[in-house]
């Protein structure tokens, strides 16, 4: 028997088990790679845009960069371990199939092709996928992005219903509640006993918490279209409004976008007789005894979990790039250099009143923060020469209005 025959035979010999391997990480690096380079994409745009906004409450400024970049930190954690593990298991393919051609030097003949050689030399290390030795540190990973995702769709709404003792307690216990079981479910991975129920739980209350802070969300949204209603012509939208329905449709993709992760884990709870002495490494690897229903929702959540770290921290991501974007169009068209305050100083003032009320009115509607849209306009329409006066002592001591962030404008407009 030739070399390139024997060499052929280890090949097909040790197929079963390589297959393993790529069946392992194989979609799910190809999947993550497409969705992290979508992500890195939206952070860098939600970063240029946090660090260009003027905004006085440079705190404010500092915890959302942070949040960004700490998410994607995650991610990148995340698709970093997924390609050190496809290296690993290339080399381990590479030794698999070096131990299966020595066994069958030893015994001098093949069992022939795509049937597994009996080869008792092959450590139980090298039969496991690496990936199965860092499930541990890639599940921590995606409870930190989900947990910071709730923090951040929950504070969107808390900003919307300012005060309201209902809406924070009930935010409150929801973000309790996930917390306690990720920290549950890690423990869980941590003594590679995985908890189905628990995993279950989770990501049920997270996704409960998403649906509470769309429905928030959606609601101000309501209100505020029935108050500006009567001001507009029929069929027009505010841009106050537009954005908002923007916060509402991610919110509901991302609620479905959970769900059939959610149905798959109720379900491989009652396709697997004991789902409690289930291991990470167990899942991943589809164990023969399982239905061919449960080996296919075991597949799906594998290839969920590759690239289920990225998704969850573009949601925040984009939530954020909203609010920057709506507080980029307030400041400039709030900016003093925008306005007709170029005349001669004695024209300056009645420029102002006569020229930029109703554009000054409709920025501030826009920013959908503070008052409601119907008394930032009864304010605009009763107390204009007040405030524009005040706008233009502002510009006068050399204070531009855009300086201050939309919230700090909506106060100074209905003052």
């Amino acid at each position: 028997m030739s070399d390139s025959t024997l060499e052929l035979d280890a090949l097909s010999a040790s197929i079963p088990l390589i297959g393993k391997f790529v069946s392992q990480w194989l979609v799910p690096v190809v999947v993550e790679s497409v969705v992290f380079g979508v992500y890195t994409l939206l952070v860098l745009c939600t970063a240029i845009l946090i660090l260009r906004a003027r905004s006085r409450l440079r705190s404010r400024k500092a915890l959302l960069l942070a949040i960004c970049v700490g998410m994607y930190a995650v991610a990148a954690a995340h698709f970093g371990i997924m390609l050190s593990c496809l290296y690993l298991d290339n080399d381990r393919a590479s030794d698999i199939q070096r131990i299966v051609l020595a066994c069958i030097l030893e015994s001098g003949t093949s069992e022939g092709r795509n049937a597994p050689v009996p080869c008792p030399n092959i450590p139980p290390n090298l039969q496991q996928s690496a990936m199965t030795s860092f499930q541990r540190g890639l599940s921590m990973l995606i409870s930190v992005n989900v947990f910071l995702s709730d923090l951040v769709v929950l504070w969107r709404a808390w900003v919307l219903w300012p005060r309201n003792r209902v809406v924070q307690s009930v935010s409150v216990a929801l973000t309790l509640v996930t917390i306690a079981l990720l920290i549950f479910n890690a423990v869980s991975y941590y003594h590679e006993r995985l908890d189905v129920y628990a995993s279950a739980l989770a990501i049920l209350s997270s996704w409960m918490t998403n649906i509470w802070a769309t429905l928030l969300i959606g609601t101000r949204t309501y209100q505020h279209r029935r108050h500006v209603k009567s001001y507009l012509q029929a069929g027009l939208r505010t841009r106050a409004e537009r954005a908002l329905l923007l916060f509402v449709e991610s919110g509901i993709l991302y609620c479905l976008f959970w769900l059939p992760f959610i149905v798959s884990s109720i379900i491989l709870c009652v396709k697997v007789s004991d789902p409690n002495q289930l291991t990470p490494s167990t899942v991943a690897w589809r164990a023969p005894h399982y239905t061919s229903e449960a080996n296919l929702l075991c597949v799906l959540q594998v290839l969920t979990y590759s690239c289920l770290v990225d998704l969850v921290g573009m949601y925040p991501t984009t939530v954020i790039l909203l609010v920057e974007l709506s507080n980029y169009y307030v400041q400039r068209t709030l900016s003093v250099n925008d306005m007709p305050t170029l005349l001669p100083q004695s024209n300056a003032r009645q420029s102002l009143e006569v020229s930029s009320i109703p554009h000054i009115v409709i920025s501030l509607e826009t920013t959908g923060v503070g008052a409601s849209a119907e008394d930032i306009l009864r304010s605009c329409s009763s107390k204009s020469e007040t405030r524009m006066n005040n706008v233009l002592d502002q510009a006068e001591k050399d204070e531009p209005v855009e300086a201050y962030d939309a919230a700090e404008l909506t106060t100074r407009c209905t003052v």
